[in-house]
């Protein structure tokens, strides 16, 4: 997993690296990001996206990604998914890895509504899906249920993954 701080001037040659990575072994784009100066910056906020998480395959990739690097605390997922993708087949790996869900509109006008993607993430999963009514409100309710033994996993859609790197990024 790469560790990148987000104060680095050498961010986006970091990201641009880890792109190109990806794209060369599993197409698993995965960093860990430790925002200094926030609230909650202890907690580590976790970006997974390959093609996307958009398939069963990627799903499972993650979800094995997850289990080896188990953590002491729980999981916090962000979910995002267009909707020619498998809804099913994205969460249903996912499901013994993640404790809390929130789902979000993806920055893309195929996106499932975040209503209507916590519903089927809660029936998929068993499990309470809060619905976010923006990428802001997503990661705010996020560090909210998170404690510093938490980590908040950022999966889905590159639409989804790209604006939170980018939100990340701006703060100060």
């Amino acid at each position: 997993m790469t560790t990148l701080i987000i104060a680095s001037t050498e961010f986006e040659l970091a990201l641009l690296m880890e792109t190109l990575k990806c794209r060369q072994k599993s197409r698993l784009l995965d960093f860990t990001v430790y925002q200094p100066d926030s609230p909650r910056e202890d907690i580590p906020i976790i970006l997974r996206c390959g093609a996307g998480i958009a398939n069963a395959a990627a799903a499972a990739a993650l979800a094995t990604a997850l289990g080896a690097e188990p953590i002491d605390g729980q999981t916090v997922a962000i979910i995002g998914v267009l909707d020619d993708k498998d809804v099913s087949g994205i969460v249903s790996p996912l499901v013994g890895h993640v404790d809390h869900w929130i789902a979000v509109t993806a920055d893309s006008p195929r996106a499932i509504e975040s209503g209507e993607l916590a519903r089927q993430v809660a029936n998929l999963s068993g499990s309470a899906c809060l619905a976010a009514e923006s990428l802001n409100h997503s990661l705010q309710q996020a560090r909210l249920l998170a404690s510093p033994a938490d980590q908040i996993l950022v999966t889905g859609s590159f639409y989804l993954v790209g604006p939170v790197l980018s939100e990340l990024y701006s703060r100060p």
